[in-house]
């Protein structure tokens, strides 16, 4: 399986707990190859807030970043990885994510932002917003 076709048959997702700073450590060290990726999305909840991140591939330089904040991602999450394990990899799961989080959050869309390449570079600044407070993270790596 080449490309798109075998991301979504094996897709990942990471999820820790902790304080923002300890959370992005342990992100960074992960080797998640967003460079070569087309669409991944990252999602941090507190107990008062959430956001949800959807970063889609523009170009070999830049991608797109749809951000939505407000106080609950309500099932949202679940919803995501019950729509994975339905697809059992037989469509695009990032074409399939993209919709369903389009069809729940009304985001807003920075375009043309320099590709990240490592997690410290696409997740930082979110996650050392909240520095010692304890948070949940997750990334979802699509395609």
């Amino acid at each position: 399986m080449m490309g798109c076709e075998a991301q979504s048959w094996e897709p990942e997702v990471y999820e820790f707990y902790g304080d923002g700073n300890t959370v992005l450590e342990k992100l960074n060290k992960i080797d998640m190859d967003l460079p070569h990726r087309r669409l991944y999305l990252f999602s941090l909840e507190t107990p008062d807030s959430a956001e949800l991140r959807v970063f889609e591939k523009e170009d070999d330089e830049k991608v797109s970043v749809d951000i939505w904040e407000d106080g609950d991602l309500g099932d949202l999450r679940e919803r995501i990885h019950d729509a994975i394990l339905a697809n059992r990899g037989v469509a695009c799961v990032g074409e399939q994510t993209r919709a369903l989080v389009a069809g729940a959050v009304e985001a807003r869309r920075e375009a043309g932002i320099p590709r990240p390449v490592s997690p410290y570079a696409a997740f930082a600044h979110s996650l050392q917003r909240h520095g010692d407070e304890f948070v949940r993270a997750a990334v979802f790596l699509m395609c």
